[in-house]
């Protein structure tokens, strides 16, 4: 148990997970899996951002091969797939995965204005 939190624990083994399966991806597949972590990220303010819960419908808007890349993240347990719904599996991917710190960081405005839009839109039926 020593080794293993002195080899940085859950946080090292979630990062190291996602990097791998990130790097494997194809770029156009990358690119699909930025937008989906994007996604399921809730910026804090004032706080730590934490994972936040998106309907498949939601990310199905993404375009592309999403459905393929969700499965790919699924497998490598970064990703929950529910009936409906997609969340991260583990708080301490968004903490540790310097990959995704970097995503957020580099557009903290665009991303809040993105889900103001989101939350003011009216509500779409299928």
């Amino acid at each position: 148990m020593k080794g293993y939190e002195a080899a940085g624990g859950i946080e090292h083994a979630v990062a190291h997970t996602a990097e791998v399966t990130f790097t494997a991806l194809s770029p156009g597949h990358r690119r699909t899996a930025q937008q989906v972590f994007l996604r399921l990220c809730a910026l804090g303010e004032g706080t730590k951002d934490t994972k936040r819960r998106a309907s498949r419908d939601e990310l199905d808007q993404l375009g592309g091969d999403v459905r393929s890349v969700l499965e790919h993240l699924a497998t490598a347990r970064l990703l929950v797939l529910g009936e409906d719904s997609v969340e991260i599996a583990h708080e301490a991917l968004i903490r540790s995965w310097p990959r995704l710190r970097e995503w957020l960081s580099e557009d903290r405005e665009g991303l809040r204005v993105h889900r103001d839009r989101e939350s003011a839109a009216p509500y779409r039926t299928s």
